[in-house]
């Protein structure tokens, strides 16, 4: 009986590491953390595209101004605002090819279609501008220069 009260004293000591249940517990815990963390992380990201969609359309919106300053109208033609694809250089994501613009004796409308940037992560995304400051943020069309459908 000794010997047996020896045995089961040695394999308690030998035992070394942690059980199937705390593994799964610690498995579990993770797992809640991953499915709370990963949808503010992708709005975060998504704004993030937005700001640099808009801080682009800001910039647009400043030579439409200073062109109907200058003519009395606003254009949709980008060589009259002197503007070309080396000003969306500094883009990470957005291109001049994701940009359309409109524009006529009183109003403009520039729009930034993500789903031309040739990025999947921005293809959605779809931000525009007026000349009153009004931005509209939403999801992409099917078609260039569609109005985006009311903010997300």
């Amino acid at each position: 009986m000794k010997w047996l009260m020896r045995m089961l004293d040695k394999t308690k000591k030998e035992r070394h590491g942690f059980t199937l249940i705390e593994l799964m517990i610690v498995l579990i815990i993770v797992a809640i953390l991953a499915v709370a963390a990963v949808p503010t992380y992708t709005y975060f990201v998504r704004r993030a595209y937005e700001s640099e969609a808009s801080a682009s359309l800001g910039a647009i919106k400043t030579a439409e101004i200073v062109y109907h300053a200058e003519h009395a109208a606003y254009t949709g033609i980008w060589t009259d605002l002197g503007m070309d694809g080396d000003d969306f250089a500094q883009n990470k994501w957005f291109g001049r090819l994701c940009f359309y613009i409109s524009g006529d004796a009183t109003t403009f409308l520039t729009t930034c279609d993500g789903s031309l940037a040739g990025e999947a992560k921005v293809a959605e995304i779809c931000v525009q501008l007026t000349q009153d400051s009004d931005i509209t943020k939403g999801t992409v069309g099917t078609h260039p220069g569609q109005v985006c459908p009311a903010g997300t």
